[in-house]
Order: C-alpha cells, then structure tokens, then sequence
C-alpha cells in the first residue's frame, strides 16, 4: 500500500494546516540556522552544527508525524466501517437462521398435512386452512406469504390472496418436492411469488407422517426481506451517521440498497474487494471509503453467498471526531493504554526537540554572554519562538488525535452496545414466537383434550418436542404441562425426570391458565430455576387451547432458553474489534437489567451471573438513545458504553412484554493516575 497521506491528507484540512505549519517553522529553522553561521560561525560553530542535527531531527519528526496523524484517522475510520459491514451481514443472518427452522416445522403440521390429503376440501375446509396459516403469521410478522402445494405441483392453500401462485413454471417449487435436504432457499424472481419483484423464500418438502419419508406436498415461507434489511440499514445509518449500504451477491450485484440513486438495485458493485479499500471509490462526483464484509456464519449456517459494503463520504470519514471533548488530563490521554507504542515515541521524540531547541538557546545565551557577542542575541530570540511554536503546534495535533481515537472508543462503545441489545432483542422476539407456534400443533393439543396420558401419547408428545428441539437448538429443553401444571413429556432425555412433576409457577406466568388469546406469551423473570440446572435463564410460555373449544386453555408448552452460552455468545459478537478485526484487548461486555443485576458477561473473573454492577446511575438514566462516557471502576479507567433495550418489530413494543435490560461495553484506558 502506498503512502497512506500522500492519499488521504487532502481530504484531512485539519492536518493539512498543520502540515503548512510544520513546513513553514521548517524553513524558519533552516533559515535561522543558515543566518547563525553566516554572521556568528567564529563564536558559536559547535552550536550551529548542534542546531543543524536538531533541525534534520525535526525534518524528520515532521514526515513521521505527519504520516502517523493521517494512518491513525484512515485505520479508525476503517475499523469503524469494517464493523458496521461485518455486523449488518452477521445481524441478516442470524435472522434468516431461524428461518430455516420455522419452514421445517411448519412442513409437520398435522392439520396441513390431513388438508393436503383431504380429497374434496369443503369451503368450511379451506377457510380454517386460512385462518390456520393467518394464525402462524399473525406470532412472526416477518413473513408475508405461506403457500402449501401436493406433489402434482397442485395449490393446496396459501396466505395472500392477492398472490397469483404459478407452480407450473417454479424451479424452485420442483427442487423443493425432489429435495432430500432440511430446507431449501432462494432468492430472486420466482413465479411462487408474484407482488413483489424478487423474493427470499424457504422451502421444505411435507412428509407424510412423522416416520414416513414418503413427500405428499411442499411449504413455501416468504420472507420480508426487504423490509428487514431496510430496518437494518437505516438502524445502523442512524446509530453510526454513516451514508449508503448496500447487499451484494456473489457476482457483486446489488440486491439491496440504502440509496437507490446513487447505488440502484441490481447494478454492479465493480473493483472492490472485501475489507479495505484504501484509494477511495467514486460514487456520482464524490469520493467514499468503502469496507466489505461476508458473514462469520451462525450456528453453522452461512445463507447464500453475499456480502455487505459499506460507504462513507471521505472527508466525512476522515473528520476528527474531536467534539464535545473527552474530559481527561492530557497525561492520562498520552499514557493511555488505547494509544500504541509507535505514537507514543513520537511524543516523546517532539518533547525532546523541543528540549534540543531549549538546549541551544540557553548555551547560546552563555556564549554571547561570555563572549560579549550580542549580535548572537537576536537569532536566539527567533530560535526560542521558532521552538515555542513548534513545541505548541506538535503537541496540539498529537492531543487532537489522540482525543480523536479516544473520541472514537467513545462513539465505538457506544455502537456495540447498541449492536449488542439489538442483537439480543432480535433473538429474544424470536423466542416469544415460538412458544406461541409450538402451541399450535395439532398433535400436542390432541393429547391434551383427550387426556388419556398413557405411555405411548406421552412419547409421542416427547419425539414431537425432541424433532422441535432439534430444529431450534437455542434451547436446552421443551415441555409441555397440563391443567394442573404436570409435566406430560419433555423434549431433553436428560430432564426425564421433569415427566410427571408438577411445575411452581410465579404469578405472571400462572395467568397461562386462563389464557383464551393465542397471541399472549408468557415470560418468567431472569431467575434461578430447577429447569435449567439451579442456573439463570428465562422460560418462555404459551398457553395450549382446546380443538374442540378454542377458548379453552388445556395446558401450556415451555422453553428453557440456553441463555449462558447464547447471551455470552451475543456479547462477544458485540465487542470493540481492533486494526487486524481481533477483539480490543481489556474489553468487555454485560447484559443487566434494571436493578444492574448480571445477566451475562464476556468477564467472569471480575463479573458472574446475578452480582451486581456498581455504576454511576447517570449513565443509565441516557441509555435509551445509547451513552459513552469515560469512569473509574475499581482503580481502573474505562471507556464505557450502554444502551436499553428498545424491543423489535412488536416484542416490546405492541404485545405487552415490559423487561429493561441494558446492554454495556467497557474498555479500560488504564489505571486512575495516583
């Protein structure tokens, strides 16, 4: 890579004056030192070629400086891009994960399965198949379309009435009945789906029963994936006051923008690479940075091969991010632990120029005192403001970059705290979900009406669970309990013995019992429970109803969220990453909740699950839109960033879950200064 400044520098003014500055006190020098020789050579020749050696010292101080101010300010700026990109492709797909178990569940359903055999449906027939997939989509408002088709390529049912399904000339629908594969996906134009251009659509072949390998149809799921990548786009604009992103396929087409304008769908993102581009990339008449990134996968599944670029104006990027200040001595901010090695030296380097320069006026001033020499007098006094400002301009543009970089931690922390609630929202919403489709199945709520809980119904509530569980492996067991709160069959071998138990439950979750509403859910606190090894986790309930009469509760279904390791595995996808994409050295993350109690931590050792974290309460009362700010904790100095949870699509928002939880992101700066 070329010289980082000799392209960059001049889309930086702020380090373009100072490299006026440095030029100018440059030839100030040389021209004083020049001036000295000429008229006091005779009595001062030992201190002019000291003079000439400080000089050539500061010539070099000045390209090193110079270089070193414009590669701090472009590596921040792509660190932070590099982020963004990575997070948005990571966030899409952790999304579309449970996608593909959702298209595998569905594919099970009893009642869809006897309606695809059903040879004559009545119109009584047809309208419940409506209402049961209105019901499915009515839990996930992420999709906008279910179709159901027999294996002679036949409409069985779907959602959208305003959808004109053509199976006949469907690729995809042929692949998925031929399909030996758990689902299958596809994004583009596809006859399946007609009101809309292009569509993300999963798909998984119906079995006729749950031993049978026999395909008697297929279930199509569409997906809102243009208002998802909307919301993540612009959440991630707003969060990072970034300009334009944009999803691209494998052949670097656009399948997604944030501007349609100036990076139109379905044009061709050309000559860039993922990660750096470190040239800048013209779009219209202006020059952005760009980063790309492909996803790191999630839970072994990485979707199609696409990517995220990122694009920021230049001289947007490459602002320093000084405002506002960050409130500390500058000791503190030069022996940072967030400053490296290589900008510390030249700190030094320019004190000890300047202490050069001090050195020469104060042996000049004994010469000229001793020799009587009083012409020398006058050049002194241009050395000693020649130094002056020099000493002032070099520590002025060092201490604006390195508020510049603490700066940037601030606006960083803050960011991955934001990231990381949303995140957990996001997964959380989906959790709310499934316990309210899995109390829909057919066969669970066939048992329960009948109430003859003999050996054999109960295991086949069991493999009913254990086929769930294994589609959604974010938990560590699935129950499902009677009137009178006893286990009837569990999804987990191991928590076997649950199986005829009663369950305690808290008031809040008590209420499943007289539940009639098939949108509620219920949430236990973030609590100890037996279900989950003595530890804490949340359990997730829906209230099962009666086939027969639908108001009826019949008992409920519950999940144990895994939450030590999913939450810990959000709060690492959620720290600060460093130049070369590893994590920030010293940082670490939380979830709290509104008493600052633990839910999770990246720092056992200093943190565990249910301690409490000891915190400025300011901090807490800006969180909604996201806060940074710099505090001590335990004789260290920390970078800290917080956010509250905000909730997602309707989970927080419309269905009447209230739970605060924070997400924060510390990283140390150092210890408090003694």
């Amino acid at each position: 890579m070329e010289k980082i400044s000799s392209v960059f520098v001049d889309h930086m003014p702020e380090i373009d004056s100072y490299r006026g500055d440095f030029i100018s006190f440059n030839n100030m020098l040389k021209k004083t030192t020049l001036t000295g020789k000429i008229s006091c050579l005779s009595i001062a020749e030992n201190l002019f070629e000291y003079m000439e050696q400080t000089q050539s010292k500061f010539s070099e101080l000045q390209d090193t400086l110079l270089d070193v101010l414009v590669k701090e300010s472009v590596k921040n700026t792509y660190i932070s891009l590099n982020s963004m990109s990575q997070v948005a492709i990571d966030v899409l797909i952790r999304n579309l994960f449970e996608r593909t178990a959702d298209v595998g569940f569905l594919a099970t359903d009893e009642l869809i399965r006897n309606f695809i055999k059903t040879k004559n449906p009545s119109s009584e027939d047809i309208q419940f198949m409506k209402e049961r997939l209105k019901e499915y989509v009515a839990k996930y408002s992420v999709y906008d379309e279910i179709i159901i088709i027999d294996d002679k390529l036949n409409l069985v049912s779907n959602l959208n009435n305003s959808n004109r399904v053509d199976i006949a000339n469907s690729k995809f629908a042929k692949k998925v009945l031929s399909s030996s594969a758990e689902y299958e996906e596809v994004y583009g134009k596809d006859s399946l789906i007609n009101f809309k251009k292009n569509s993300l659509i999963y798909g998984c072949p119906i079995k006729e029963s749950d031993e049978s390998e026999e395909v008697i149809g297929a279930l199509f799921l569409s997906f809102r994936f243009k208002d998802e990548i909307d919301g993540i786009f612009g959440k991630l604009i707003k969060d990072s006051k970034t300009s334009h992103f944009v999803l691209c396929n494998q052949d670097d087409v656009i399948l997604a923008t944030s501007n349609t304008s100036k990076l139109p769908l379905e044009s061709k993102i050309s000559l860039l690479s993922l990660g750096r581009n470190y040239k800048g990339v013209n779009i219209g008449k202006k020059i952005f940075l760009a980063s790309g990134s492909k996803t790191t996968g999630y839970e072994g599944y990485f979707g199609q091969d696409w990517k995220i670029f990122i694009f920021k104006k230049i001289d947007e990027a490459l602002e320093f991010e000084t405002e506002g200040g960050v409130n500390i001595s500058q000791d503190e901010l030069r022996n940072s632990s967030l400053i490296h090695d290589d900008l510390k030296k030249i700190i030094v380097d320019a004190e000890n120029i300047n202490e050069d320069l001090s050195d020469v006026v104060i042996n000049g001033e004994i010469i000229a005192s001793k020799t009587r020499s009083y012409s020398l007098n006058p050049i002194l006094d241009n050395i000693r403001t020649i130094s002056e400002n020099i000493n002032s301009v070099c520590l002025n543009s060092i201490d604006e970059l390195l508020n510049s970089i603490i700066q940037s931690f601030r606006e960083s922390v803050k960011f991955y705290a934001s990231l990381a609630i949303d995140i957990m929202d996001r997964n959380l919403y989906e959790r709310a979900n499934d316990c309210r489709w899995w109390a829909l199945d057919d066969r669970i709520r066939a048992i329960l009406e009948s109430k003859d809980f003999t050996s054999d119904n109960k295991r086949a509530v069991g493999e009913v669970l254990k086929y769930i569980n294994n589609l959604y492996t974010v938990y560590t067991n699935l129950f499902v309990f009677d009137l009178n709160g006893f286990v009837i069959a569990v999804s987990n071998d191991e928590e076997s013995s649950l199986v005829g138990k009663q369950l305690n439950f808290s008031t809040n979750v008590s209420n499943l019992y007289t539940n009639a509403d098939t949108q509620r859910y219920f949430v236990s606190d973030f609590e100890k429970t037996p279900l989950y090894e003595g530890a804490h986790t949340y359990v997730y309930y829906a209230s099962i109803l009666s086939q027969n009469e639908p108001c009826k509760p019949t008992g409920g279904i519950g999940i144990v969220f895994d939450s030590t390791p999913q939450f810990e595995a959000m709060l690492l996808d959620s720290l600060p990453k460093d130049d070369n994409g590893d994590v920030v050295k010293n940082s670490f993350a939380l979830y709290v909740d509104s008493k600052k109690m633990v839910i999770s931590t990246t720092n056992k050792e200093k943190y565990k699950v249910g301690d409490t974290l000891e915190i400025d309460d300011a901090l807490f009362d800006k969180s909604g839109d996201g806060a940074s700010r710099i505090t001590s904790i335990s004789g260290k100095r920390y970078i800290v960033g917080i956010k509250k949870s905000q909730g997602y699509r309707e989970y927080k928002i419309k269905d009447g879950y209230k739970n605060i939880v924070y997400a924060v992101v510390f990283v140390e700066m150092g210890h408090d200064a003694i």
